[in-house]
Formats: structure tokens, C-alpha cells, sequence
């Protein structure tokens, strides 16, 4: 099968991992991939240098990049796809788009990696694009419950295919040996203002200074590029002086050996409000590290509260310190059982060759009806 993959950058990002991931598991299960973006850096290149995977950049020359549909519709008229799979809202207007200039020569499916309230005004009117696809997929079910509400005419054409992980290239530390004396916490993800940065900033406060554990956090993820995220992250400096946190946390910024974080910390705390469905709950998962995440979205659907991870109100720092508190006052066995669970948990349900026979069968299923 030859597949066309389509995203704005491989610049670090969930999104970007994920497609790059995706395209060497099709790569690997023989098909013949082409991976297509129009925006730098170029971040992800090198996970993919070793296998036969066709990759093409297509400048996109101006901010709203009008020309970049003419581009991809000469790039669809050139070339011979089966299909054509595109991720995040933006990249599926321009696939979509261009590909009903090129005459709709390919089959479309898009694909969101989002959840509704990260989802901007300008975003939501390129989902008038969306009539162009073929299938419309999000990465959670909730955002496919939403997706559905916003289309009801295509409930039939909606899905839901969660995020995957190649189990080998993150080390299991079933073995792990949790400090008594010490909470090393990690967190992942862009310094926005959706990640919610300031409930942990306040655990952690209640943690040192309440609970009275020698607690620290490394926070692994790209600056603030928005004015809005830029002056959260200003307040999130604040608080730090104000409790006088600022030695017990640790801004990483972008890194390309998320694993060596994951290896290094306890636990992974993710306090975002909202979510797709978030690589570092996956990939904590799989390595062997227990998750404390927001309840909201799909977080329920993966953690089972106290017993694989926990979970927690991201308004409610208080609560969030209390179970940190608790996990940390557990047994060793206490803590390797709860981290046999995720585990067990992710190897069936992150797989990325799972998921990636999962957008192969719908792939064929679509083509299939091209030929019926």
C-alpha cells in the first residue's frame, strides 16, 4: 500500500512523535510510506534515517500559507498514494484541500490529536474542511464523542485510534528501587497554559512544606512561544520565589531523550486540564512509572485510581499532594505492584504494531469500498 502521511513539523510534540512512530510501523509491516511537512524544525529526521521511509518538505512560504494548497495538490497529482492520512487540524485543511484541487485523486483520513477546549476559533472554522475526508479520527473517545455532536451526519465515518508506543525502546525497570528519603517527580509537555504547571508548582509547595518531603521536579518541554503561555510561565516563576521552590524544580526545556527523564525520576505527574491522549502517560506507563494524571478525558479509561496510577482534580492541588504523599510512604512491593499494573495495562493497549494494524485495516476497509 502506498501511504502519504501528512503533519505541520517534526518539531518535537505529541502529534509529531506519534505520526513519526506510525510511519515506521507501516514502514516495518512493508507498505510504502511517505512523510510530508511544510513547516521547521526538522526534530524527528533522525528516528527515521535508517528505514526506507520517503520524506518531503514543502516550504510553506506565507503565514496563512495559501500557496501551500496549490503545492500539495500538484505533490497529490504527482505522485501515486492509496491513501493519504494527515494529523492535527491545520495539516488536514491543507491535505484536504488540496487534494479535492487535485480532483480527490486520494482517500482522505484526518486525524485530531487534541481535546475541544485546546481547540482555537480559527481551528474550528478549518473543520469546514472536514466534509472532504473520507474518515475523521480523534486519538481519544472523548474527542471522538465530540467529533461525533459536531458531525452528526458522519457518525458512521468517525473513529476513535489511541496513541502508540514501540515497546522495545523503552527499558522496563520492573526492578526499580524508589528513594525512602527522597520524591524525584517528572513532567512532560509544552509550557502552556492548558498543562496546568501551576497546580503542581503548588503540590509540590504543600509536599516540602506541609508534608515535609525533600521532594523535586524536572519539567521536560519546549518555552512558551504565545504571549498568553509566555506570562504563565512568568507566574509560574513567581510562585516558585514565592515558596521558595526555585532550587527544587528544574526547567529541562526540549529535549530529544525524554527515556533518560523517565529513567531518572520517580514518578510522572501530569496536571493538564485537558488532553488527546498525552505520549508521556503512555511511555511511562510501558517503562514502568507510576502516573498520576488529571481526571478528565481518557485518563479513567487507562489509570485505575490506586491501583495502576492515580488520579486527581488538576484544580485540587491539595488532593494531587496528598496521593504523592501517599505513594511515597509506600512499601517497595506497594509500589512495584502498582507499577506491574500500568504496565501490563500499556503492553496491551500502546502497542504501537496494535495501533498500527489498526489504521492498516481501516486503510484496506476504505480502498475496499473504492473497488466494490
Amino acid at each position: 500500500m502506498r501511504i502519504l502521511l501528512m503533519i505541520d513539523t517534526l518539531g518535537s510534540g505529541g502529534a509529531q512523535r506519534q505520526i513519526i512512530s506510525l510511519a515506521k510501523a507501516l514502514c516495518v509491516k512493508g507498505h510504502e510510506v511517505t512523510l510530508l511537512y511544510y513547516n521547521g524544525p526538522h526534530y524527528f529526521l533522525s528516528h527515521i534515517k535508517d528505514l526506507p521511509i520517503r520524506v518531503e518538505f514543502v516550504q510553506k512560504k506565507s503565514k496563512i500559507g495559501w500557496g501551500l494548497f496549490w503545492q500539495i495538490r500538484s505533490f497529490i497529482k504527482a505522485n501515486s498514494f492509496d491513501i493519504a492520512c494527515s494529523f492535527m487540524i491545520a495539516p488536514s485543511l491543507f491535505l484536504l484541500v488540496g487534494n479535492r484541487l487535485a480532483g480527490r485523486k486520494v482517500k482522505c483520513i484526518i486525524s485530531e490529536r487534541t481535546f475541544e477546549a485546546g481547540v482555537s476559533n480559527l481551528h474550528k472554522k478549518f473543520r469546514l474542511s472536514y466534509h472532504f475526508a473520507d474518515y475523521i479520527l480523534a486519538n481519544s473517545s472523548h474527542q471522538q464523542a465530540v467529533l461525533k455532536e459536531l458531525f452528526p451526519n458522519y457518525v458512521n465515518r468517525i473513529r476513535s485510534i489511541g496513541n502508540g508506543v514501540f515497546l522495545n525502546e523503552f527499558n522496563y525497570r520492573k526492578d526499580y528501587v524508589f528513594s525512602s528519603d527522597k520524591l524525584h517527580i517528572v513532567a512532560i509537555g509544552r509550557i502552556v497554559v492548558l498543562k496546568n504547571i501551576r497546580t503542581l508548582i503548588s503540590a509540590l509547595n504543600i509536599l516540602v512544606n506541609n508534608f515535609k518531603v525533600n521532594a523535586y521536579v524536572a519539567y521536560v518541554g519546549r518555552e512558551p512561544v504565545i504571549r498568553e503561555d509566555v506570562a504563565e510561565q512568568e507566574m509560574c516563576l513567581q510562585l516558585l520565589k514565592e515558596f521558595h521552590l526555585e532550587e527544587r524544580w528544574t526547567w529541562v526545556g526540549e529535549v530529544n531523550n525524554v527515556d533518560q527523564y523517565l529513567e531518572q525520576n520517580d514518578v510522572l505527574v501530569h496536571t493538564s486540564f485537558g488532553e488527546g491522549f498525552p505520549n508521556a502517560v503512555c511511555e511511562a506507563m510501558i517503562k514502568g512509572i507510576p502516573v498520576f494524571a488529571s481526571n478528565v478525558c481518557d485518563h479513567p479509561k487507562v489509570i485505575e485510581h490506586g491501583k495502576s496510577g492515580y488520579l486527581f482534580d488538576p484544580r485540587n492541588a491539595e488532593e494531587l499532594a496528598a496521593f504523592l504523599y501517599q505513594f511515597h510512604h509506600l512499601t517497595l512491593e506497594e509500589k512495584r505492584k502498582m507499577v506491574a499494573e500500568a504496565r501490563s495495562f500499556a503492553e496491551k493497549n500502546f502497542d504501537i504494531e496494535v495501533v498500527a494494524t489498526k489504521y492498516e485495516s481501516l486503510f484496506k476497509s476504505l480502498l475496499s469500498e473504492n473497488h466494490s
